[in-house]
């Protein structure tokens, strides 16, 4: 028990340590860096970009046809039924 609160104290103590010792002093630019990213980047004007929203609908009809398309995309078989008798090789789903 006496060993456990100890831990929990150093554990404590450490993290306190590591978070003082991680600040860093800011540079002549008020940054955590000494030198100035404008010279190296140049940002566009997006501000007067424009933009136009455009309204999309997805009916059933066109989730089916996905739905379709990706199960034949991925190979996955169609069920049938079947009247006559079960081989050797056919699988076979009874409800």
């Amino acid at each position: 028990m006496k060993i456990t609160k100890i831990t929990a104290v150093l554990a404590v103590i450490i993290l306190c340590v590591g978070c003082l010792c991680s600040c860093k002093k800011t540079g002549s630019n008020g940054k955590f860096y000494p030198y100035n990213l404008s010279n190296y980047v140049s940002l566009g004007n997006y501000k007067l970009a424009d933009y136009t929203p455009q309204s999309v609908s997805v009916t059933d009809a066109d989730v089916d046809s996905a739905i379709k398309k990706k199960l034949k995309e991925y190979g996955l078989s169609t069920t049938q039924e079947k009247t006559d008798s079960i081989v050797l090789g056919d699988s076979a789903v009874i409800d």
